[in-house]
C-alpha cells in the first residue's frame, strides 16, 4: 500500500502544446484548492535543457517556454555552464 502521507504530484506547465499547458495549469489550482491535498503539494523547481542538436527539441522547448510565461509561471533562464552548476553543483562533465 502507497503511504499516502508521501504523496507527490507534478504539474509541470511546458508544453508546446497550449491546451496541455491550460489543462496543466487548471489542475494545479484544483489540487491547491482542495483543503485534503493543498497539503501534499510542495512546489519545487527541476531543470530541463535541450540541446541546440535539434531544432525541433530546440522549438519545442521555445514554444513551451513561450506557453508557460504566458500563464505566469515563473522561469529562470539557464544558459552557461556556470549557471547550471550554480543550481545544481552535482552536474559535472562537459557542458556545451
Amino acid at each position: 500500500m502507497a503511504d499516502v502521507t508521501r504523496a507527490t504530484q507534478v504539474f509541470r506547465t511546458e508544453y508546446s502544446n497550449p491546451a496541455s499547458t491550460a489543462l496543466a495549469v487548471e489542475a494545479r489550482a484544483a489540487w491547491q484548492s482542495e483543503p485534503l491535498l493543498a497539503g501534499c503539494l510542495v512546489q519545487n523547481g527541476y531543470i530541463f535543457s535541450v540541446t541546440g542538436q535539434s531544432a525541433n527539441s530546440v522549438k519545442d522547448w521555445e514554444e513551451a517556454v513561450a506557453n508557460s510565461k504566458a500563464t505566469g509561471t515563473v522561469m529562470e533562464d539557464l544558459s552557461t555552464p556556470q549557471d547550471f552548476k550554480a543550481k545544481a553543483p552535482f552536474l559535472t562533465g562537459a557542458m556545451k
